[in-house]
């Protein structure tokens, strides 16, 4: 995923470059250039409210904004000055490595506010499976922090995220009060799908656990607001967090990972001595 973004830049950043070969005036090149880049953060906007929207469509659009500017820039120079070097490197930096970041956090506060308004507080009828088929109660998780993600094959980056969620995991490997664990959707996958997928991919983050049927996804409605998602448990089996997890891939990465672990230590605070 942070290719792409790369790459959509590296795009915008030739179409402000091209100024020089295309003879247009300047509100026609800008508006040959911005028309596709509004339209597609407003499609987004529109059509895919709940899955881009706090963090794809902003960042689309500022990522090409900035791309564009100092594509357009650069064309007034012959040999770039330092000056025009250092601004496209601040340009990059900060779409980046910062403002990631930022939409991240906005994102986090969103989904808490907009999408899962009612599950925050709230102790769930939690009833799974080990990969052995042995039932799992609500009490099991009770003096743990526990963060479950939730999952089904056919998503590719669902699996793919696991690699992020181990680091997690390896975090807390040492304190046993702290469950870092993942929950295939029955509905979804089959029990015999769920044992080969578990065969195939070994970083499936364990214990991974089933869900027959789909039980808390469909009960709780949450499979709308798409997947992966997740859910964090304090020490009372109480939720703490419900969140749509890091869907943008490796752009935000560092971010995800450091929030997890920093919103397990803060709920590590409350378990009693």
């Amino acid at each position: 995923m942070g290719f792409s973004y790369f790459f959509y830049t590296a795009c915008y950043f030739g179409l402000g470059w091209s100024r020089k070969w295309t003879g247009l005036a300047a509100w026609k090149h800008h508006l040959i250039a911005l028309v596709p880049l509004v339209y597609l953060s407003g499609f987004l906007l529109v059509e895919a409210y709940e899955m881009f929207f706090p963090i794809f469509t902003p960042l689309l659009f500022l990522v090409g904004l900035f791309g564009y500017l100092a594509g357009w820039y650069f064309t007034s120079y012959r040999a770039p000055s330092m000056a025009a070097v250092l601004t496209l490197a601040c340009l990059i930096g900060t779409w980046r490595y910062y403002l990631p970041e930022i939409i991240g956090s906005f994102s986090e506060k969103w989904n808490q506010q907009h999408l899962f308004p009612s599950f925050v507080g709230k102790s769930p009828e939690l009833r799974f499976e080990s990969e052995k088929g042995a039932s799992l109660r609500p009490g099991d998780f009770r003096g743990k922090v526990v963060l479950l993600d939730f999952w089904f094959s056919d998503y590719g980056y669902c699996i793919e995220k696991f690699k992020l969620l181990n680091v997690v995991k390896q975090y807390f490997a040492n304190d046993p009060r702290v469950l870092v664990a993942s929950v295939a959707d029955g509905n979804l996958d089959d029990r015999e799908k769920f044992n080969k997928v578990l065969a195939k991919y070994p970083y499936i983050t364990k214990p991974a656990l089933y869900d027959p049927q789909g039980q808390f996804v469909k009960a709780n409605g949450i499979a709308k607001f798409g997947y992966s998602f997740e859910i964090g448990l304090n020490h009372t089996s109480t939720i703490y967090t419900v969140d749509l997890g890091n869907y943008s891939g490796d752009l935000l990465a560092d971010y995800y990972t450091e929030r997890l672990i920093k919103q397990i230590e803060e709920k590590l605070k409350e378990v009693p001595q």
